[in-house]
């Protein structure tokens, strides 16, 4: 059985979070009351297995849960899949939810946790960052400016705000727990919000710091000006550290938290389920394509994707690599020409894939250009 621990109770459940707590703020903010979330364990009393759920921006955006005590607990695992499963625990509008563990031997009994799905890994990077070395406010490009992110923002006139800030707003105003204390940093350029930098689950003198900056005004150094805002103001105002975690395949990620002196602390694995069957399916094939895993992503596609007939054209794409991983020439052109059929035009991506090298002097495969540019050119002149 599990059941939900009320949150006075979350101090009997904090020791077998403790090395979770170590480079994920988000249960030291939950565990501490600062935070939205919600704790379920396997007895009320003395607990020894216990899963955490809470989320970022939100639940209708994606749900983060960590595991943790005993991994071999039959009774628990099964009842949470089934829990999970049908929606008693997860919001019926989370379309995907991430795991970490500890632990390591959680990562076993994943497949248990998440039946009949597969759980899908994604190798991450954590780092942490004590003090900051400099004032980097003078690095701020001309014609920019960096202002605190809160409420202030929305009367100044004119002013466009993106739908993520917004959100961050609406959600910080939404939380209702004493001692929520997530802060953050904007930068401006003329009449936009153009970057932006966010210090969550502050917590018992720690928070993690999060990053994004619109498209067309990356490469600028805007990132790095605007995370360093947040960070003085963080270590300068009660905080002794700052986390930073980032997919391992996230370079301009990892690049900026090295620049701001944040030190490698750990890499870990994450795990996640999407609810919706093909994009998971999919997701899970392209974790094998990413890791030279050919076969594997064939089969998926080709015993569990392919058959249906409402495929996103990303689907007909991995397919593709997979197969022209594999060698296999015809069932390569095969989906090629299907999505240069359904109005594939990107080409440059099909040219920079490093599978199809060996085809790109074949006139099939200079054929198939032409048709994709064609298209591309009649969709560009309509």
């Amino acid at each position: 059985m599990i059941y939900r621990l009320d949150p006075a109770r979350y101090k009997t459940v904090r020791p077998l979070f403790h090395k979770l707590e170590e480079y994920q703020p988000m249960c030291s903010a939950v565990l501490d009351g600062v935070y939205p979330g919600k704790v379920f364990v396997d007895d009320l009393k003395h607990p020894e297995t216990a899963f955490l759920s809470t989320f970022i921006s939100g639940e209708d955006e994606g749900v983060w849960g960590f595991l943790a005590g005993e991994p071999r607990n039959d009774l628990f695992n099964n009842t949470l899949n089934k829990a999970i499963s049908n929606r008693e625990i997860i919001s019926e509008n989370t379309p995907i939810v991430f795991f970490s563990c500890h632990p390591e031997d959680w990562y076993g009994q994943l497949p248990i946790v998440l039946h009949p799905h597969q759980p899908i890994p994604v190798l991450r990077r954590h780092y942490e960052c004590h003090d900051i070395e400099s004032d980097r406010r003078s690095d701020i490009p001309e014609g920019y400016d960096i202002r605190r992110l809160d409420k202030t923002l929305q009367s100044l006139p004119g002013l466009r705000i993106p739908d993520d800030v917004s959100k961050i707003l609406k959600k910080w105003r939404s939380i209702k727990e004493p001692g929520f204390l997530d802060f953050g940093f904007v930068c401006i350029h003329g009449d936009r919000i153009v970057s932006w930098a966010t210090v969550d689950f502050v917590s018992g003198g720690v928070g993690e710091a999060g990053i994004f900056t619109l498209e067309g005004y990356r490469r600028r150094g805007l990132s790095t000006v605007v995370t360093a805002a947040a960070m003085e103001h963080g270590l300068s105002h009660g905080l002794s550290k700052i986390h930073w975690t980032c997919a391992e395949t996230n370079i301009a990620s990892i690049r900026t938290a090295e620049k701001l002196g944040f030190e490698r602390g750990r890499d870990y694995t994450m795990y996640y389920l999407i609810f919706d069957e093909v994009q998971h399916l999919g997701n899970l094939a392209y974790s094998h394509l990413q890791n030279g895993r050919y076969r594997e992503a064939v089969d998926i596609f080709e015993k569990n994707l392919v058959p249906r007939n409402d495929l996103p054209l990303w689907a007909y794409y991995d397919a593709a690599r997979a197969w022209a991983g594999l060698g296999n020439q015809d069932k390569m052109f095969r989906y090629l020409n299907t999505l240069a059929e359904r109005g594939w035009t990107e080409v440059e991506e099909l040219e920079n894939c490093k599978e199809f090298e060996p085809w790109r002097k074949t006139r099939e495969w200079e054929a198939l250009m032409e048709r994709m540019r064609g298209d591309k050119n009649e969709l560009d002149v309509s």
